[in-house]
């Protein structure tokens, strides 16, 4: 299973109990996340999937601009068990009203599920997505399909923008016209090497399926 990559950041003057809290999460998260080395506020950040605070002080009044500039998902896991401690709910309050977006997880659950949704967005960042269409929407209701906002290129960009993942989009009509190319002798050769089981499937049925294949 891949795990989350985090990042500790600490504020000056880093303490017994920041190292302590850095100590405990790589024991509650240590099935979902990879707790690496912690780095200074400011200092230069290895790759990773998001950064968490692990202790929250005063010094974030002052240094909103240095949270703000970080380039990865902001986590504050505080308390003991996991979440967000209730004495630091102020800072994450004010760090929003100045813009700036932190995940502040509730419950140990949802702390976990967080850090599965990082390794799997970083999953999503090599992931290549095939589409076959030529007309998007078009059907038996295509006065009301086309009406979405998934068919727009706007969307289909943010979703590449937002996750990462790469889109390639090909002709639906060429595809089906080279498959039909394809002798139905050929396509059956190619089946002596994927013997799965075929009762009550029609030869010609059969044929288009491993065509397409």
């Amino acid at each position: 299973m891949n795990k989350a990559r985090l990042i500790p950041v600490f504020f000056p003057g880093r303490d017994a109990d920041f190292d302590k809290q850095v100590e405990r999460l790589r024991g509650l998260l240590e099935d979902v996340a990879t707790i690496e080395a912690p780095v200074a506020l400011g200092g230069a950040l290895p790759d990773a999937d998001a950064v968490v605070f692990p202790q929250m002080l005063g010094d974030a009044y002052r240094m909103v601009d240095a949270i703000r500039a970080l380039p990865y998902p902001r986590l504050i896991i505080t308390s003991e068990f996991g979440t967000l401690s209730m004495w630091d709910w102020e800072i994450a309050s004010y760090l929003k009203s100045e813009g700036v977006e932190t995940i502040a997880p509730y419950n140990i659950e949802q702390t976990r599920k967080i850090c599965r949704g990082l390794a799997v967005k970083r999953e999503l960042r090599q992931t290549k997505f095939l589409v076959f269409q030529d007309n998007p929407g078009e059907g038996f209701q295509a006065s009301i399909f086309k009406r979405f906002y998934w068919w727009e290129d706007e969307c289909t960009q943010r979703m590449m923008d937002k996750f990462g993942i790469s889109l390639l989009k090909k002709s639906f009509k060429e595809f089906g016209a080279r498959a039909q190319e394809i002798p139905d002798a050929e396509a059956q050769a190619v089946w002596q090497n994927l013997p799965y089981p075929t009762e009550g499937v029609p030869d010609k049925g059969l044929n288009s399926a491993l065509k397409v294949y």
